[in-house]
């Protein structure tokens, strides 16, 4: 029987290095919130918006968008609380739900064909884990299903998010799908810069 799938976009992060706001930054004519959302609701997955860091300009950049909002209060301690925020209310939503799709709103080159392609991996290969491998590492956007979805609720609260699971799971529960594109994301001005320069605009 296929996975009861629901996807998380975590927009919560405090953009430090990049010294503003990155989720409201403008990305090929809108604010990068709402570039993610919308790649995200292409999948016709339903999506939960985990804010944070300026939560209501961010929920005011999402306006109009058929996905649920969540505001995580202890942003500032890490990815995994806004991860859990995420997971609890699409649990709350919809509790058959039994895996959820980990995608990140700093990535603007994952396309909905990357995210429906995880998916697919998941459904094909039965294998509780689907994870983008890029720059020799493991990570969003990133598919967790049962059991492993109960572990990363047990363990999210330290504030770490999905990646020590991934990095511990017996290589028969993962499968790994290069996405190079994933490593783009955007932490720096200097990332941003370089990116609104060189990214296509197709989503």
């Amino acid at each position: 029987m296929p996975s009861r799938i629901a996807l998380i976009l975590l927009a919560a992060g405090g953009s430090t290095r990049m010294g503003v706001c990155k989720q409201l930054l403008p990305f090929r004519g809108q604010p990068l919130v709402r570039h993610a959302a919308e790649t995200a609701l292409a999948t016709h997955l339903p999506v939960t918006v985990v804010l944070g860091d300026q939560a209501h300009a961010c929920r005011t950049a999402l306006e109009g968008l058929d996905l649920q909002i969540v505001t995580n209060p202890f942003w500032k301690t890490g990815m995994g609380t806004s991860l859990r925020a995420g997971i609890e209310h699409a649990l709350t939503q919809d509790p058959s739900v039994d895996a959820i799709l980990i995608h990140l709103s700093d990535q603007p080159l994952v396309t909905t064909a990357d995210l429906l392609a995880i998916v697919e991996a998941h459904n094909q290969s039965k294998r509780p884990l689907i994870a983008a491998e890029y720059n020799h590492t493991l990570g969003p956007p990133a598919l967790i299903a049962e059991p492993y979805l109960t572990r990363l609720r047990q363990t999210t609260h330290t504030g770490a998010g999905a990646k020590p699971l991934l990095n511990s799971a017996p290589p028969e529960d993962l499968q790994k799908i290069p996405l190079p594109q994933a490593q783009h994301d955007l932490d720096t001005p200097h990332d941003y810069n370089t990116l609104q320069s060189d990214a296509p605009s197709t989503r």
